[in-house]
This record gives C-alpha cells, sequence and structure tokens, in this order.
C-alpha cells in the first residue's frame, strides 16, 4: 500500500507545484487517472486560483491550461471541490482589481468552457481565439 501526502503551501513556488497537473493525466489504472492524486492537484489548482496567484499572468495561463485538460475528469471525481474553486474563479474574475487584461480574458473563458460542458460553442471559440484584423 501506498500512502501519498502532498501539501502544497505557499512556500513551495507555484510552478513547481503545477507540474503535478501534468501527473494526473499520466498516470492511470484502468484507463481511469489515480484517485490519490486528485486531492494534491486540486490543492495545486486551487493555490493558482489564490488572489496573489491571479496577479501573475503566467500562474492564470497555466491555471487555465491545466483546467482545460483536466478539469472534466475532476469534476466528475469530486464536483463539490470543482465547484468551490470555480467560485473562486468567479470571485476572482469579478473582485479582483489587479488582474491584466488577459487574465481577465482567461478566467472569463474557462469559466464559461466550464458552464458550456467543458466545451466552448463556436461563436465562444471565434471570440477567444480568432485573431483581431485592422
Amino acid at each position: 500500500m501506498v500512502l501519498l501526502d502532498v501539501n502544497f503551501s505557499k512556500s513551495v513556488p507555484l510552478k513547481k507545484q503545477s507540474h503535478l497537473l501534468y501527473i494526473l493525466e499520466g498516470l492511470r489504472v484502468n484507463n481511469m487517472p489515480m484517485m490519490a492524486l486528485v486531492h494534491p492537484v486540486y490543492d495545486c489548482l486551487f493555490r493558482l486560483a489564490q488572489s496573489d496567484a491571479l496577479k501573475n499572468e503566467e500562474e492564470v495561463d497555466c491555471l487555465v491550461l491545466q483546467l482545460h485538460r483536466i478539469g472534466d475528469q475532476l469534476e466528475k471525481m469530486n464536483l463539490q471541490l470543482m465547484d468551490e474553486l470555480f467560485n473562486l474563479l468567479r470571485d476572482g474574475f469579478l473582485l479582483q482589481e489587479d488582474l491584466s487584461s488577459m487574465g481577465h480574458l482567461l478566467l472569463l473563458e474557462i469559466l464559461e468552457f466550464r458552464a458550456g460542458g467543458w466545451t466552448l460553442s463556436e461563436t465562444a471559440q471565434k471570440y477567444y481565439y480568432s485573431e483581431v484584423t485592422d
């Protein structure tokens, strides 16, 4: 029996925490992500959703990228934690005064992505990912 005890605090750099997020996607048993990693991965995501991390555009980008990759799987494993995470993200989008324009856009996109059942409508896809032409 292997016990996994991962406790992420503010003392662990966010970039190092985000590496664990890639692990969930790769480690599988019977084609399902390892359940032992669900809470440590949520811990990483919650850390990336804190107000100090949301000020950093790279951290927001990392958070959004990971939610695109594994958000649907994580939600199926623990809906309550995903709801709590997205409440934090919504509050960050609405209340965080020093969020960059790109940070706002990234958070809005991931909020819409989840609301759409982990997919974007064609219209939303064009809005977020079409190049602006003059």
